[in-house]
């Protein structure tokens, strides 16, 4: 007993010292007698990690099991919680993204984006308020009219696949959701993608009016009108490709629809920007502004003007970008910080890499063996952008 009491000791000893790599390789070699151990004040590791924002810690200790609602602690403070009123913004992200439950209340009746309005953490009020529990979308798996034929959404799979792909959070890049979309189980979104549209819809105008708040949830609005569109662009592609695609298998129908709809977003166009020449994602920057532009509600809302606003003053291939004008909001970041550099690195026990195409970072993204100037996260990001990167990086080899 006395043993295991010393090893709970020596893991919140590791934390309050902030000896980040000692603290990892101790779970990672699984020192602790239980993954939710607790302190003197019910506080889990979890929990503490998640207060102190160390990001690759607590995807390591949800990895080897621990509870993300655990109700140990005296105060009934969740990690989500704790990483709220400390405005750890990526590790709120990650504990909504397994499955911690925003709707969860402490000892004195708050809820974590409560707690964080509280302490004017308004970053993580927005993206816990933006965030879209499985409860929220089974809603429309239901008929709720009598001029309803069936539900909007299909139960089972596709209401499985869309919640994954709207909880994938922090990287809202078009090519990383289109290609999400591509590798949904048995392609359940495409084959039901009218009645995605349909849902992301209503669930958009409903987020909007807020029947149960005193205002527009806004920001959820945008997330689910953003898309609406995007699965809207792929709708509006595959119409267009039908005709020309007749006789071949819908397999290979949906492979040459992706195909062509992430080359045309990732192609560069040359502009020019304050005097100078650069390459330029011109079809997507256009694209991204168009969505903000087709929100239904953008004269009603403050943040979608602002947005508006922003850009209007940024030419294209200038900064910002439609697309860090679009992750700020939808992230939780004021947009002031759009204009300030990047802040430090999480607790960088491995170095972090961008894909060149979808921009998801990733310590596993692998560079070009040509160039050794770009980096892709899997082979099909590096197909759909080598036509567009294949002459530079035969340039670089020789």
């Amino acid at each position: 007993m006395e043993t295991s009491q010393k090893k709970v000791d020596e893991i919140f000893s590791l934390l309050k010292e902030n000896k980040v790599e000692e603290a990892y390789n101790y779970i990672k070699e699984d020192k602790l007698p239980q993954i939710d151990c607790t302190d003197e004040h019910g506080t889990t590791p979890l929990q503490y990690a998640a207060f102190r924002g160390l990001e690759n810690i607590c995807r390591l200790l949800i990895s080897k099991g621990a509870d993300v609602n655990a109700k140990t602690h005296d105060q009934g403070y969740s990690a989500l919680m704790f990483a709220a009123i400390a405005c750890k913004k990526s590790v709120v992200s990650l504990l909504l993204e397994n499955n911690a439950d925003p709707d969860y209340t402490n000892i004195i009746g708050r809820t974590a984006a409560q707690m964080a309005s509280f302490v004017n953490s308004y970053e993580s009020v927005d993206i816990i308020n933006s965030y879209i529990s499985k409860n929220s979308l089974e809603y429309y798996t239901e008929i709720h009219s009598i001029d309803e034929k069936e539900p909007k959404l299909p139960k089972g799979e596709c209401l499985d696949e869309l919640h994954r792909l709207l909880i994938q959070t922090s990287n809202y890049s078009p090519c990383r959701i289109i290609k999400n979309i591509k590798f949904s189980k048995n392609n359940i979104l495409m084959l039901n993608a009218d009645r995605v549209i349909k849902t992301l819809d209503a669930f958009s105008v409903k987020a909007w009016k807020n029947e149960a708040g005193d205002c527009p949830n806004d920001i959820l609005s945008f997330k689910l009108h953003y898309f609406k569109y995007l699965f809207e662009y792929l709708q509006n592609q595959k119409k267009r490709l039908s005709q020309k695609l007749q006789g071949t298998d819908e397999t290979e129908q949906y492979d040459k629809l992706f195909e062509l709809c992430l080359k045309q977003l990732v192609n560069e166009e040359e502009v020019t920007v304050e005097g100078e020449k650069i390459l330029h994602r011109v079809f997507e920057e256009k694209f991204l502004r168009e969505s903000i532009r087709q929100h239904p509600y953008k004269e009603s809302s403050a943040l979608i003007r602002q947005m508006v606003t922003i850009l209007s003053k940024a030419p294209i291939g200038g900064h910002p970008s439609a697309l860090n004008v679009i992750n700020s909001c939808l992230n939780g970041q004021r947009f002031n910080e759009l204009f300030e550099q990047e802040g430090e690195n999480s607790e960088g026990i491995k170095k972090v890499l961008e894909c060149a195409t979808c921009y998801t970072k990733s310590v596993n993204a692998k560079m070009c063996t040509h160039c050794k100037k770009v980096a892709y996260c899997n082979q099909f990001c590096q197909k759909i952008h080598w036509a567009l990167h294949k002459k530079q990086s035969m340039e670089s080899a020789k």
